[in-house]
């Protein structure tokens, strides 16, 4: 797969995952639980222990995107993460992480 034909791809694992991430988060039936809020620590080391090649950069961004919007946040982008892991190759999985990752340019909304 080209250069171009492998960031298509990525993009359009990112635009899925967008299509459907209020049907995850509403498809649970289930009362809610209690639970805790995944630290910053917490985050940062799960992603590490993830992506093949973690960056500072990218990190920090990611951990900003977090914790600006909602609650769980932190926990989504990482259960985000490692569904991709398991469902695609380490490169496109580094790749969709590096996209989402730029800040103010990445392809998170």
């Amino acid at each position: 797969m080209g250069c171009s034909a492998s960031f298509a791809f990525q993009k359009e694992v990112i635009n899925i995952m967008k299509q459907h991430a209020d049907g995850f988060a509403s498809s649970s039936k289930s009362p809610p639980k209690e639970t805790r809020e995944m630290s910053n620590q917490e985050f940062i080391a799960r992603i590490n222990a993830l992506i093949p090649a973690p960056n500072e950069e990218a990190n920090r961004n990611l951990l900003d995107f977090g914790n600006s919007l909602w609650l769980r946040l932190k926990e989504d982008l990482y259960n985000t993460f490692s569904s991709i892991s398991r469902h695609f190759t380490p490169d496109t999985l580094q790749g969709v992480y590096d996209l989402s990752g730029i800040a103010n340019e990445g392809m998170l909304p």
